[in-house]
C-alpha cells in the first residue's frame, strides 16, 4: 500500500508538471505576441513622431523663407511707394469745379 501511494504521488506529480508545462507553452506565445505588438506600436509611434517633426520643421522653413521674401519685397517696394506718393503729392491741386465750369461753357 505504501508503494502504491508513492507511485500515485509520482504519477500525479508528473501529470501536474505536464499540465504546467503546457500552460507555460500556451501563455508564452500570447506573451510574445503581446510584447511584439507593443514594440511594433512603439516603433510606429516613433516613426509617426519623426514624420510630424520633419513636417513641422519643413513648415517652419517655408514660413521663414516666406517672411524673408516678404521682408525683402517690402523694402524694395517701400521706396517705390514713397516715390509714387511724392509724385502724387507734388502735383498741383486741381479744382474739380473749375473743370466742370469749363465743360458747361
Amino acid at each position: 500500500m505504501k508503494n502504491y501511494c508513492l507511485f500515485l504521488i509520482k504519477v500525479l506529480t508528473q501529470i501536474f508538471m505536464m499540465v504546467i508545462e503546457e500552460c507555460i507553452k500556451e501563455e508564452s506565445p500570447e506573451k510574445t505576441e503581446l510584447v511584439l505588438d507593443n514594440i511594433i506600436e512603439k516603433l510606429n509611434k516613433e516613426k509617426h513622431a519623426k514624420i510630424e517633426s520633419k513636417n513641422i520643421h519643413q513648415e517652419n522653413m517655408n514660413h521663414k523663407e516666406y517672411n524673408e521674401t516678404l521682408e525683402t519685397d517690402t523694402h524694395k517696394y517701400k521706396d517705390s511707394f514713397k516715390e509714387l506718393m511724392e509724385g502724387w503729392t507734388n502735383k498741383p491741386d486741381i479744382d474739380i469745379n473749375s473743370i466742370d465750369d469749363e465743360n458747361k461753357s
